[in-house]
């Protein structure tokens, strides 16, 4: 008897594999992480102004050994003065008094994240002190206080494993960060950190907060939470605040998730009061951490 075999070919296009998630059973570990690699420089101005650039760089595609095995450009301008959607979660960075030689500078910078399934937003904002201290010598120093606080949620298959904002004054060749301040261990609900300038009276202290729901782990650090070449090259002048699921690095498909997550850091850099021109042109590049993976078998 001669028996016939029908084999049935499916061509998908290179567009429609992009799409679709890693091969993963529930229990199996998945192999394509998405990592949003984007920095903005924010420069300020002597009449207290912030000049935001663009957050500009790309989102990549990584196996499990760190590999990039795919790559998107990315680009979002700065927002001033954004009004957070309907029910995105309230991120906030505020300042208890004003003292004299006290500049906070206006508008913060907002970056948005409005990607097909993340959403939210990350917001950057910098302060400094003039005569805050003396040197040895009797020199005059100004201090910058900077303050970071956003994150990101998941839809429609969606799940976040890293979230949470990073910022670095813009010189790799010295070390001008005296204080930092960040979140360490289980996650609250909500949540605040409090940094304030280093002045022999009491001066200004900032406290930044965010609202988030109650999983994994809070950490921070002067490295970034995954491979970020400017950060990592500006890690002596940094400060990373970020949300981790605890299933990282070998994530099932259910593991991450679905809800806003997000973090607050803060840092104080301190030059000397001669040099404030300098540090204002120089600035600081901003960071939003953001990284996902897919769990809907037919793509997200």
């Amino acid at each position: 008897m001669r028996r016939l075999f029908v084999v049935v070919v499916a061509v998908v296009g290179a567009g429609a594999l992009q799409a679709l998630p890693a091969l993963a059973g529930s229990d199996e570990v998945v192999d394509r992480i998405h990592q949003l690699r984007a920095t903005g420089l924010v420069t300020l101005t002597e009449d207290g102004r912030t000049v935001s650039s663009d957050l500009a760089g790309e989102e990549v595609v990584v196996d499990l050994l760190g590999n990039v095995v795919d790559r998107t450009p990315f680009q979002v301008k700065a927002l001033a003065g954004a009004i957070n959607p309907l029910g995105m979660p309230a991120v906030a960075c505020v300042h208890d008094e004003k003292q004299p030689g006290f500049t906070p500078y206006i508008p913060p910078t907002d970056y948005p994240i409005d990607e097909k399934n993340e959403k939210g937003s990350f917001k950057f904002h910098l302060y400094s002190q003039d005569g805050a201290r003396h040197d040895r010598r009797g020199a005059p120093t100004v201090q910058f206080l900077g303050c970071a606080v956003g994150g990101v949620d998941g839809q429609n298959g969606s799940r976040i494993r890293v979230s949470g904002p990073g910022m670095a004054f813009n010189d790799a060749n010295g070390s001008n960060i005296i204080g930092t301040r960040w979140r360490e261990g289980k996650t609250p609900e909500d949540y605040s950190v409090t940094l304030g300038f280093e002045v022999p009276v009491r001066g200004v202290t900032v406290k930044g907060s965010i609202q988030q729901d109650p999983s994994n782990y809070l950490k921070g650090s002067v490295v970034p939470p995954y491979e970020q070449k400017e950060m990592e090259r500006l890690h002596r002048n940094a400060v990373n605040a970020w949300w981790e699921d605890g299933c990282r690095p070998y994530c099932t498909r259910w593991g991450g998730s679905n809800n806003y997550q997000g973090s607050v850091g803060e840092g104080l850099w301190e030059f000397p009061q001669w040099y404030k021109g300098d540090a204002l042109a120089l600035g600081w590049k901003m960071v939003p951490y953001v990284e996902h993976h897919c769990s809907n078998p037919f793509g997200c």
